[in-house]
């Protein structure tokens, strides 16, 4: 016998942006990469935890490609999907360039990975990983207490 599935709620526009303007998100978390086989030369730092006082768990995850020199960085609603992501030097996304970010702006946008893209300013596309990671945390009120080790 085949189970109904049950319908999984969809974050909206007003819930993101009540998460992002938390003044109390923080990663304690060291920021730490490694390879995965097969994956190479990307490196990878996943499931870091963002605290907060919300409801909503809430992951970052994040990818270095020395090859590419591109940065990018996602923080995942559990349960739900991705929400926001950065991405640095990454492929070009229509008209907002390689440096750009996605957020979500409708219910429908974390079934279908974000689709809409805002350039970022010119300073970014220069960052490190540290210090995108960093502008990255700054610009979604995250304070951060680990350590971020280089790759």
């Amino acid at each position: 016998m085949r189970e109904t599935p049950i319908a999984c709620r969809t974050m909206d526009r007003d819930e993101f942006e009540n998460l992002r303007n938390l003044p109390d998100k923080k990663i304690v978390d060291d920021i730490k990469f490694v390879e995965k086989p097969f994956r190479k030369p990307a490196m990878y730092c996943s499931d870091v935890r963002i605290h907060h006082t919300g409801e909503a768990g809430l992951k970052l995850d994040m990818t270095y490609n020395p090859a590419a020199d591109s940065i990018n960085i996602n923080v995942t609603s559990m349960g739900e999907g991705p929400i926001c992501r950065l991405d640095v030097r990454s492929n070009k996304h229509g008209d907002a360039g390689r440096t750009h970010k996605h957020e979500l702006t409708t219910n429908k946008d974390i079934a279908n990975n974000l689709p809409n893209a805002q350039a970022m300013p010119n300073t970014i596309e220069a960052m490190t990983p540290q210090q995108a990671f960093l502008e990255f945390c700054r610009l979604a009120n995250i304070v951060f207490e680990g350590d971020f080790i280089d790759p």
